[in-house]
């Protein structure tokens, strides 16, 4: 990528003509090291993508959650229920490892391995016993062994460190997998197996492969009805990827090739044909996917060569070829060869590469692509990293204090009546969330020299107690 910006830069300068004044050339300097910064600071804060049809997150390079889009119902979690067109710091926590979006809920997977779910749940998706929506996430239960989640439109399922597959929500369809068709508002035991290593939940139906490479599917998707328990899909063992739409599944093998059934009316299962299938058919003959994703009827998937590729429902752009023009098999997008990851929320797009930065493109009415507008776009644009918040991030221990404010070369640490028995932390993080300095501090080790930070700024000290718990966020003035 350097490459090509530095070979426009040096284009721009066109020496052969050597006519170019010294103002020209400053500004054309100027120009290219701006470049240069954006790109920079677009490459730095994003560690995970997450998004659905209406809303999205991010998590950040320190663990910081972002959320943006449609909000009516409390889905962003960040206490309020108005929609964001800009990623916007959800709380103060630092140890977010994982979110599923439903389509007006969200759940989340901390690194302690706790579970934490937010927006409607009319239908008990978020699995806190009640039927209670709630604009803030909220600790589900005090398990702390969960490893893997997904949302469904309007249930959720997880896996627990035993292997054990549990799920609740809206169950009409058997979608729940329990042998029933009742919503259940906590989470619910699914079987006896202890073997599960990923679930995937729809609209209606969900998929879920075990540790042996079988495939399991139940619910419905939307034209057959696969029952209210698990049942086996094939005799095959070596599937490794599944991904979920609105009423199709793509799924890929150990062996690099990609398969898809279900719904096919806009052509999402990519064989040339719009013609529905309920036993998995081979996309093509490339054995060379990669990083593949599933939206409401599309699928995006990135090859070995960096490459990207769409194909299925394109009627927002969502394929970022600008165009509005469906397809019923892989079409690459674009000429680039450096795309890392792809993440489909149906109607929209994220992408990441090589490089670090994320691009976005499709509908964005809800602001879900995460500009700062409500524009949709056609092709991929960039998108660069938020500021942090200062409201969001700072917390009011009046018992702690740090001083001076502004500082120069050093800050001296004040801990009041606290009596502390062990070592406490700190970190200090940038306004990007980057974190510049970080060491041991307690009631004699007091005073930290501020020669490591990135020059002057607004920077945020982060304090921990001997347990790792963040006790206090304090902005500081570096002059």
């Amino acid at each position: 990528m350097w490459k090509t910006v530095i070979m426009r830069f040096f284009n721009r300068l066109n020496l052969n003509n050597f006519n170019l004044n010294l103002n020209e050339m400053k500004k054309n300097l100027l120009l290219f090291f701006l470049v240069l910064s954006i790109t920079n600071i677009s490459a730095q804060c994003w560690q995970s993508i997450f998004t659905n049809d209406f809303h999205s997150f991010a998590i950040s390079n320190n663990g910081i959650l972002l959320g943006w889009g449609w909000n009516q119902e409390g889905q962003l979690g960040d206490g309020t229920t108005t929609t964001k067109n800009n990623p916007t710091q959800i709380g103060i926590s630092t140890n977010w490892q994982t979110i599923s979006i439903g389509l007006v809920h969200s759940i989340a997977l901390k690194t302690d391995g706790t579970l934490w779910a937010c927006g409607r749940n009319t239908s008990g998706e978020l699995g806190d016993g009640t039927n209670i929506e709630r604009n803030s996430f909220t600790q589900i239960g005090t398990d702390n062994n969960w490893i893997f989640i997904n949302a469904g439109s309007y249930y959720s399922v997880a896996i627990k460190n035993d292997g054990t597959l549990w799920a609740w929500g809206k169950n009409f369809s058997g979608e729940l997998g329990d042998g029933t068709n009742l919503n259940k508002n906590i989470p619910t035991k699914i079987g006896l197996s202890t073997n599960w290593v990923s679930v995937y939940a729809g609209n209606d139906n969900t998929i879920a492969k075990k540790s042996d490479g079988t495939l399991w599917a139940w619910g419905t998707n939307g034209y057959e009805i696969l029952g209210n328990t698990p049942r086996q899909i094939g005799t095959d063992t070596n599937w490794q990827s599944v991904y979920i739409g609105s009423n199709h599944t793509i799924a890929s093998k150990t062996d690099g090739t990609l398969w898809a059934w279900g719904r096919n009316n806009y052509g999402q299962l990519g064989n040339g044909n719009n013609v529905n299938s309920n036993i998995p058919i081979l996309i093509g003959y490339s054995n060379t996917w990669q990083n593949i994703s599933a939206g409401e009827a599309i699928n995006l998937a990135i090859k070995t060569d960096g490459t990207l590729w769409a194909w299925g429902y394109n009627g927002n752009s969502q394929f970022g070829d600008g165009t509005i023009v469906n397809r019923n098999s892989p079409k690459q997008i674009g000429t680039d060869t450096n795309w890392q990851s792809v993440y489909s929320g149906g109607n929209h797009t994220f992408g990441t590469k090589t490089d670090g930065t994320l691009w976005a493109w499709g509908l964005n009415q809800n602001g879900q692509l995460g500009d700062g507008s409500y524009i949709n776009k056609t092709t991929p644009a960039l998108l660069t990293c938020p500021q942090l918040s200062n409201a969001n991030f700072i917390q009011n221990n009046k018992t702690i204090k740090v001083y001076p404010n502004p500082a120069k070369s050093i800050i001296t640490f004040d801990f009041g009546n606290i009596k502390i028995l062990n070592d406490w932390s700190y970190k200090i993080v940038n306004s990007l969330g980057q974190e510049v300095m970080n060491g041991v501090v307690n009631s004699n080790q007091n005073i930290i020299l501020l020669n490591k930070l990135n020059g002057q700024g607004i920077y945020f000290v982060k304090i921990y107690n001997e347990s790792n718990k963040l006790m206090d966020t304090k902005k500081i003035i570096v002059q």
